[in-house]
């Protein structure tokens, strides 16, 4: 696998040299400095802090807009220099690359007229270099007439000129494809002379180096095989399920469906029972139902009302509650708008559950119109399984049953609702999903976290003969707030001394983290259960492979989840685990992620942090709802 580092070697006689020292000499190996005036010059040069220097490079005329240059940006980063063995040895350096989006100068006329249009740049070109417009000279500000703009979006609509910001902001149609592509390409351009200027004390090589070996590590295939069905085996869960249907039942074999619909649209509400009827061979329950027990509402604000009304007075029927499903429908584009569905859908999911029956929705009517319901018909029905108390589909052999007490930790964000709330639930068995769950406001929380702990841990002590766990696993978000952070410690640390605890920060990535890409793989993308060290604690895990186009979906590139791994001391403070230990958690996570319902859509979390997430929602969704309640009745 590369990583975008690329290494250099530093003269003798520079053991002091700075990331600016070398980012002024990176400068110098381009060959080609940035001489001409405004933005019509090859190659500008741009430094948002004095560690980083960006290149960016004019794309051919056939692939700008009008009045409009792009330009293709790579930023580097140098690392500071491995210190010589003796001052008249030469130093190793490495220098980080990232492929930035690509940038734009709006060359319809110079920065000098723009105050006409009432339009004021953040960053300008001129002289080569790209610069706050604020950090312009006397000089330079005598001659705005050759300074040219660096668009923005907001500077774009201004222009307007909004349909050349759209290509530029567009993600490419396959990043680890597209990184293979352009990145030795972009650095030939940046550096015409190979890397090396005669009388420049640097030199740099301009093939991205390779990860190494101690940094690289692989998970077994038998940690990707996953149960469908009474033995069948799989390593995708869609694919499975399909082919195998669920691993365990839930408690009923059959569902009666009633549909919510709106007025006038019968035919789009039996087209959707007819997508339904899969759910016979994906979990073993077959749907039936009465269309004289559909219930049709009016799409305006008398609908929650409306339904509300009707489920209450439903005739009684032989059939449990916990068999019954209640399935919404909702018009699409502005009548839902109108018709606030996501506030109809959580007052319609709290009546439900709490009837004790099942709840999907809220489905659009062109999802049903157009069979797009079709694609996500796997991941419904897996989440339907588990509110019916089955498990769609279990590692084949998870790693970690035996020695560890999973959890899953999730708190609210200030988005979401202002009152915080937490969520906390417990995992230790595939075959018993996610139990004991918790979902609190913050002050209540640790109330009742002690005792929800302590029902977990007995339950570990009795599926294993009264034999402790080895470690407690906790799983919460990277992006968890400080405090939030702070209050997971302390109630953790009390339980510290009678089982290890550890803790692990997950974060999806984006394009924006991609620095790697494996030339010999299928689409350039890491294989799943690939492994990248980044430092002692923190880790790139690639949880799916790379799945080309088909005539019915794009090529998918999923980004890896970065983990932080890190063992609770008594004292509070945080330590990087050992490598062995590490290996194991890691391995633990990515059979969790494997383990998610959600995973048939390409979730990437373990399956205790979606569940947590889930029920966070939910709550945010009603206490929402709740204070709106409040609200209108002053």
């Amino acid at each position: 696998m590369k990583e975008l580092l690329l290494q250099a070697t530093l003269d003798s006689g520079h053991p002091d040299a700075t990331p600016s020292d070398l980012c002024r000499w990176l400068v110098s190996l381009t060959g080609e400095l940035a001489t001409e005036a405004g933005s019509l010059a090859p190659m500008l040069y741009h430094t948002p802090c004095p560690e980083v220097l960006e290149v960016w490079l004019k794309d051919a005329p056939e692939q700008t807009e009008r009045s409009v240059f792009r330009y293709r940006c790579l930023s580097f980063r140098p690392l500071p220099p491995v210190s010589a063995s003796s001052p008249s040895a030469s130093a190793d350096c490495r220098i980080a690359v990232e492929v930035l989006p690509a940038k734009q100068l709006y060359i319809g006329f110079p920065v000098s007229e723009m105050g006409l249009v009432g339009a004021s740049p953040a960053l300008v070109a001129t002289d080569g270099w790209v610069v706050p417009y604020e950090a312009l000279s006397s000089v330079q500000i005598g001659h705005l007439d050759t300074v040219y703009a660096v668009l923005t979006p907001a500077l774009s609509a201004r222009l307007d000129c909004s349909g050349g910001m759209e290509q530029q902001m567009s993600a490419l149609s396959g990043p680890y494809e597209a990184l293979w592509q352009e990145v030795e390409g972009l650095l030939a351009r940046c550096f015409p002379s190979g890397g090396a200027v005669s009388g420049c004390p640097l030199h740099l090589s301009l093939h991205p180096a390779d990860v190494p070996a101690h940094r690289l590590r692989c998970i077994g295939a038998e940690h990707s095989l996953l149960q469908f069905g009474k033995s069948a085996v799989e390593t995708d869960p869609r694919t499975g399920l399909c082919r195998y249907g669920a691993c365990l039942p839930g408690r009923c074999r059959s569902l009666t469906l009633t549909m919510l619909y709106p007025r006038g649209q019968l035919d789009a509400a039996r087209r959707l029972f007819g997508l339904f009827s899969p759910l016979a061979s994906l979990i073993a329950v077959m749907p039936v139902g009465s269309m004289d027990q559909w219930i049709a509402y009016d799409a305006d604000e008398r609908a929650a009302d409306q339904l509300t009304q009707a489920l209450y007075m439903q005739p009684a029927t032989d059939v449990p509650a916990a068999f019954r499903l209640y399935c919404l429908m909702v018009p699409s584009g502005e009548a839902a708008t109108a018709l606030t569905g996501r506030q109809l859908s959580v007052r319609l999911r709290r009546l439900v559950l709490s009837l004790g029956a099942l709840y999907v929705g809220a489905i659009p009517l062109h999802a049903v119109s157009s069979g797009g319901f079709g694609r996500y018909l796997p991941s419904v029905a897996s989440r339907l399984l588990v509110q019916m108390g089955g498990v769609p589909w279990m590692p084949r052999h998870f790693a970690s049953q035996d020695t560890d007490l999973i959890a899953g930790f999730s708190c609210s964000r200030p988005s979401q609702c202002f009152e915080p709330f937490s969520a906390v639930t417990f995992y230790n068995h595939p075959a018993r999903g996610c139990c004991f769950d918790l979902c609190k406001a913050e002050e209540k929380f640790s109330l009742f976290f002690s005792s929800r702990f302590r029902r977990a841990y007995e339950q570990f002590l009795t599926d294993h003969r009264d034999s402790p766990p080895q470690r407690l696993v906790v799983y919460c978000h990277r992006e968890l707030p400080t405090a939030a952070l702070l209050s997971l410690v302390r109630w953790m640390v009390p339980y510290s001394e009678a089982v290890p605890v550890v803790l692990a920060q997950v974060r999806r990535t984006s394009r924006a983290m991609l620095r790697h890409y494996a030339p010999d793989a299928p689409g350039c993308m890491p294989p799943a259960g690939t492994v990248l060290g980044c430092t002692d604690d923190t880790f790139l895990l690639f949880c799916r492979d790379f799945r080309p186009a088909s005539d019915s979906s794009r090529a998918s590139y999923p980004y890896p989840l970065e983990v932080r791994l890190n063992r609770l001391c008594a004292d509070g403070s945080l330590q990087p685990l050992p490598s062995a230990e590490a290996d194991d958690v890691l391995v633990q996570a990515f059979q969790l992620v494997k383990a998610n319902p959600a995973c048939v859509d390409g979730s990437p979390l373990p399956l205790v942090l979606s569940h947590t997430d889930r029920l966070l929602r939910h709550r945010c969704q009603e206490w929402q709802l709740e204070m709106a309640d409040r609200i209108a009745m002053d």
